[in-house]
């Protein structure tokens, strides 16, 4: 027996934990998304929160299934063990797959303009620092209130068993069923913002949150199973309308050359400092008070806070590519650029398609044959039968000059 090292060692590893998984996060989702076309962002989105919902259900299952199965003293003495022994199995199969992975199209394009061409900036005019810090602060105000929702979700065990007088294995229970039901509503609510932007369906489900939060959580906290489940069920559906757009929305706010980054830091840091402490608060504030319902007036100041924040995004789900590609239609400040330094485009050396943008599908005009594609007027135009430009770019002489 190590005495109280063996709990000193649990919170350090829990802690090292955090860190690791919310990087791998954030970069994961931004390595998908930017796989992702115009158009399937979202979908992709809310695959990547679905998997997360989908972790915490396996836990929570595992979880219920030892509570249920073994008798409390075998669960203290050695059933404790069983969920972070195949936790360890998970995160060796997640690290054979990260170690196969190459790096996305954009930033491999990216990272070849920048090698061809390293004064080109890969900012639009009317980027650069200060949008990014812009955008920056606008994740870190939007995550405040979802990520008090997002782990209120996955904390309703303790707080219902704790706080709503259920037997821990019923808790446990309600919440699984919950969250059973939210893993196709994530991808679901991801795929419809392709459709009608991430802005509306986040803001519509934040509003509902700002009004609705205080009846879910008399329902939770009702001390029946039915209240319970009936009280997670809304909440997660609505969480789900957040939730699902959520890592799409924040990856379009940022250019290739900062995006992992930019929203890694900005998310994770309100992940750590609002939603990392939402259980302690919401348990704190309920016993402190006397009032069951007392984590609801912490979460609806944070919806509203989120509203605030969400309604000055400026919503990009139907936009093309903002970093520097190798596309048709690339930006003419960039264009221009190439052609007073005469060089060669870069798009030769990622091996990539010149023509094809990297977030926009290939569109076929009723008044243009299948592969053929207009080319710039920078660029000599091919025959070939994929429609490709060539990437060379033509220096053009200044006018009254030989």
């Amino acid at each position: 027996a190590v005495g109280a090292l063996a709990p000193t060692l649990l919170v350090a590893l829990r802690m090292i934990q955090g860190l690791a998984v919310g990087a791998e996060w954030t970069g994961g989702a931004t390595f998908l998304i930017e796989y992702a076309r115009t158009g399937r962002r979202g979908l992709f989105s809310g695959i990547v929160q679905a998997s997360t919902v989908a972790g915490f259900l396996l836990g929570t299952g595992v979880a219920t299934f030892m509570v249920r199965v073994l008798p409390q003293d075998a669960v203290d003495a050695w059933g404790w063990r069983v969920p972070f022994i195949a936790g360890g199995v998970v995160a060796a199969i997640g690290l054979f797959v990260r170690l196969k992975l190459d790096e996305s199209p954009a930033y491999r394009a990216l990272h070849a303009s920048h090698t061809a061409a390293p004064a080109d900036p890969d900012a639009a005019p009317g980027e650069g620092p200060g949008r990014n810090r812009r955008s920056w602060l606008l994740v870190l105000g939007i995550v405040f209130g979802v990520t008090l929702y997002g782990y209120t979700a996955t904390s309703f065990p303790a707080f219902v068993s704790g706080i709503g007088a259920l037997p821990l294995a019923d808790a446990l229970t309600t919440n699984a069923l919950a969250l059973v039901i939210e893993v196709p509503l994530i991808v679901a609510a991801g795929a419809l913002s392709d459709r009608v932007g991430r802005k509306p369906l986040m803001m519509t489900a934040m509003g509902l949150f700002a009004v609705g939060t205080y009846p879910i959580f008399l329902l939770v906290t009702s001390g029946s199973i039915a209240g319970a489940v009936g009280g997670q069920v809304l909440f997660v559906t609505l969480f789900a309308l957040v939730s699902g757009p959520m890592a799409a929305m924040f990856v379009e706010l940022f250019p290739t050359r900062v995006r992992s980054s930019a929203f890694s830091s900005s998310y994770n840091i309100g992940v750590a400092v609002f939603g990392g402490t939402a259980p302690f608060v919401n348990t704190f504030l309920a016993t402190r008070s006397g009032l069951d319902v007392a984590p609801a007036f912490y979460l609806t100041f944070g919806a509203l806070v989120s509203l605030v924040f969400l309604s000055r995004v400026v919503d990009r789900h139907d936009d093309g590519p903002r970093s520097t590609s190798c596309s048709v239609g690339a930006r003419s400040s960039t264009a221009r650029a190439a052609r007073r330094a005469g060089r060669t485009s870069a798009c030769a050396a990622t091996g990539s398609s010149p023509s094809r943008p990297l977030w926009r599908p290939v569109r076929n005009n009723s008044s243009t044959s299948r592969g053929s594609r207009s080319c710039p007027a920078s660029s000599t135009r091919t025959a070939t039968a994929t429609g490709r430009c060539s990437a060379t770019v033509t220096r053009r002489a200044p006018s009254g000059r030989a």
